[in-house]
Protein backbone atom coordinates (compact mmCIF):
# COMPACT_ATOMS: atom_id res chain seq x y z
CA UNK A 1 0.00 0.00 0.00
CA UNK A 2 1.31 3.46 -0.94
CA UNK A 3 2.06 6.05 1.71
CA UNK A 4 1.29 9.74 1.28
CA UNK A 5 4.75 10.61 -0.09
CA UNK A 6 4.58 7.86 -2.70
CA UNK A 7 1.13 9.07 -3.76
CA UNK A 8 2.42 12.65 -4.05
CA UNK A 9 5.40 11.54 -6.15
CA UNK A 10 3.16 9.47 -8.41
CA UNK A 11 0.78 12.43 -8.89
CA UNK A 12 3.63 14.88 -9.52
CA UNK A 13 5.18 12.50 -12.06
CA UNK A 14 1.84 12.19 -13.87
CA UNK A 15 1.39 15.98 -13.95
CA UNK A 16 4.96 16.44 -15.21
CA UNK A 17 4.44 13.83 -17.94
CA UNK A 18 1.15 15.41 -19.06
CA UNK A 19 2.79 18.84 -19.15
CA UNK A 20 5.75 17.43 -21.10
CA UNK A 21 3.52 15.74 -23.67
CA UNK A 22 1.45 18.85 -24.26
CA UNK A 23 4.06 21.60 -24.10
CA UNK A 24 5.46 23.27 -27.17
CA UNK A 25 9.23 23.71 -27.06
CA UNK A 26 8.85 27.28 -28.37
CA UNK A 27 6.66 28.39 -25.47
CA UNK A 28 8.79 29.62 -22.58
CA UNK A 29 5.88 29.61 -20.11
CA UNK A 30 4.99 25.98 -20.79
CA UNK A 31 8.65 24.92 -20.69
CA UNK A 32 9.00 26.74 -17.37
CA UNK A 33 5.94 24.94 -16.01
CA UNK A 34 7.38 21.57 -17.06
CA UNK A 35 10.80 22.39 -15.62
CA UNK A 36 9.26 23.53 -12.32
CA UNK A 37 7.42 20.24 -11.97
CA UNK A 38 10.64 18.42 -12.87
CA UNK A 39 12.55 20.31 -10.16
CA UNK A 40 10.06 19.23 -7.50
CA UNK A 41 10.02 15.65 -8.72
CA UNK A 42 13.80 15.39 -8.98
CA UNK A 43 14.19 16.68 -5.40
CA UNK A 44 11.68 14.15 -4.07
CA UNK A 45 13.32 11.34 -6.05
CA UNK A 46 16.86 12.49 -5.11
CA UNK A 47 18.14 12.67 -8.69
CA UNK A 48 19.34 15.22 -11.22
CA UNK A 49 16.59 16.92 -13.19
CA UNK A 50 15.94 16.20 -16.86
CA UNK A 51 14.96 19.65 -18.10
CA UNK A 52 13.56 20.85 -21.41
CA UNK A 53 15.05 23.80 -23.26
CA UNK A 54 13.17 26.41 -25.19
CA UNK A 55 14.14 26.31 -28.86
CA UNK A 56 12.98 29.85 -29.50
CA UNK A 57 15.45 32.01 -27.63
CA UNK A 58 16.01 34.72 -30.25
CA UNK A 59 14.43 38.02 -29.26
CA UNK A 60 14.46 41.11 -31.46
CA UNK A 61 15.43 43.75 -28.90
CA UNK A 62 14.44 46.61 -31.20
CA UNK A 63 10.79 45.49 -31.37
CA UNK A 64 10.64 43.23 -28.27
CA UNK A 65 9.26 40.39 -30.38
CA UNK A 66 10.05 36.75 -30.99
CA UNK A 67 8.60 34.11 -33.27
CA UNK A 68 6.04 31.56 -32.13
CA UNK A 69 5.97 27.94 -33.31
CA UNK A 70 4.20 28.98 -36.52
CA UNK A 71 6.66 31.75 -37.34
CA UNK A 72 4.33 34.58 -36.32
CA UNK A 73 5.75 37.51 -34.36
CA UNK A 74 4.64 37.84 -30.77
CA UNK A 75 5.47 40.47 -28.18
CA UNK A 76 7.69 39.66 -25.24
CA UNK A 77 8.36 41.49 -22.01
CA UNK A 78 11.99 42.18 -21.29
CA UNK A 79 12.91 43.00 -17.72
CA UNK A 80 15.98 45.14 -17.28
CA UNK A 81 17.73 45.39 -13.91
Amino acid sequence: MMNDLEKAIKTLRRLRDIQGDSCNTNDTYMIGMYNGLEVGLSVLEDRDGDFKECKNDIIDIETNTTLDEKGNKRNVIIFKP
